[in-house]
């Protein structure tokens, strides 16, 4: 009789010692297998742990020169439950570069790892000239909107941790480009406006 393990979980014609169907259920074998080593090489891919925050508050900076700046209130921090497991980071921001002038503002996922700033999932380097971002900060054709850029990245620490992952951003030019996030340029109190929301999450993926 073929072994069969059904969608409710239970495994039926399995011979265990004259137990009846169902008396083995699909869940206590994995459970098994795991402790005894058996399915080791199997397990990759597990989702271990799910981690967000969100900024739901508005941001606007002038840069000065190519000064690294760090979005305040959206960073995530995770500790992994073994050095090999992956990260799995996904961004959503919403920006707005409005400006009359040719900045070159660029925005890229930066991972803290032991104190140490970690720049991560960039393009390239093509030229001698051209910066290398996660999303180039999409300037918006009007001063009331913004664009939403996303990012999704596999990441793989290399330890347990902890490793906090956030935004950073610079105007490669260093003529004073703006960066605004959650809100277009002009911030007046007007019914045209609104105050979006940006995320980042974390998962942790078994190795």
């Amino acid at each position: 009789m073929p072994i069969t393990i059904n969608g409710n979980g239970t495994v039926t014609g399995l011979a265990v010692g004259g137990l009846p169907d169902g008396i083995v259920d699909a869940d206590t074998l994995a459970a098994n297998a795991v402790t005894s080593g058996k399915l080791a090489s199997g397990v990759g891919g597990k989702v271990l742990q799910v981690l967000q925050d969100t900024k739901t508050d508005d941001y606007g900076v002038t840069s000065s020169g190519t000064t690294t700046y760090t979005i305040p209130g959206l960073e995530q921090a995770i500790t992994l439950s073994n050095a090999s497991n992956k990260v799995l980071v996904v961004v959503n921001l919403n920006v707005n570069n409005y400006t009359g002038s040719y900045n070159g503002q660029h925005w890229w996922l930066n991972r803290v790892t032991d104190g140490s700033d970690n720049k991560i999932h960039v393009g390239e380097q093509i030229g001698s000239n051209r910066q290398r971002g996660t999303g180039s900060g999409g300037i918006s054709s009007a001063t009331v909107h913004t664009l939403n850029e996303s990012a999704t990245c596999l990441d793989v620490p290399g330890s347990i941790g902890p490793h906090t992952y956030n935004i950073q951003w610079k105007d490669g030019n260093g003529d004073g480009g703006t960066m605004y996030i959650n809100r277009g340029s002009n911030n007046s109190d007007a019914t045209s406006h609104t105050i979006c929301i940006s995320s980042i999450t974390l998962t942790e993926i078994a190795a």
